[in-house]
């Protein structure tokens, strides 16, 4: 069986260090505890701040390392990185009375999903994971709305749109694959349909 640091290793591909859930305090060194209690306000679901979290996440109908009933069980446990922003409106105002621009907010933007995991083939030990790579390939073809739920977006919403797909080569671990997942928000929209006579 291959043995590799899977927080090293998505590191190294992603620029992140994650952070395993869920997270002993009491085994932090003092120093660094009151740092590690604002990150954890994150893996509670409290806040977004951009630490990226390694852990379990639903997608569709796939369970991307993790058991759960009545989905297909894909990876290793993946890091999931989030990021949100603010739709803002600039106007300039003229006469050059007021230095800088008038900001209005309209909305939140979509939040920004980035998931990095490791397939492995849980059948034939060092065979290439075909069907599990076949199952996240099937999941980019969908044309829809999927199902999403990881401890880091628990709250915020519950849907995605995925974006982009990548399979990147793993040379520390044949028989492994190394894949990325894009995804966007994806909120229900309830429009009410507005009854009137139309003047004419």
């Amino acid at each position: 069986m291959a043995e590799f640091d899977l927080n090293g290793l998505y590191e190294e591909v992603a620029g992140y260090r994650g952070y395993p859930f869920p997270v002993d305090l009491d085994k932090l060194p003092k120093a660094v505890l009151e740092q590690q209690r604002n990150r954890y306000r994150l893996l509670t679901g409290q806040a977004v701040d951009g630490q990226p979290v390694i852990a379990p996440v639903t997608l569709g109908d796939v369970a991307l390392g993790h058991v759960e009933e009545g989905k297909t069980t894909v990876g290793l446990q993946p890091m999931v990185v989030l990021e949100g922003k603010k739709r803002i409106v600039k106007s300039v105002i003229a006469g050059g009375l007021y230095d800088g621009t008038v900001k209005e907010f309209i909305n939140f933007d979509d939040y920004k999903i980035r998931v990095f995991g490791v397939l492995a083939n849980r059948k034939t030990q060092g065979a290439y994971p075909v069907d599990e790579a076949d199952l996240l390939k099937g999941l980019w073809l969908r044309n829809e709305s999927l199902f999403f739920s990881n401890v880091a977006t628990d709250g915020l919403f519950e849907n995605v749109v995925i974006t982009d797909i990548k399979l990147k080569e793993l040379n520390k671990a044949p028989g492994m694959q190394l894949y990325e997942i894009k995804a966007i928000s994806d909120s229900t929209l309830d429009a009410e349909r507005l009854k009137g006579n139309a003047k004419t």
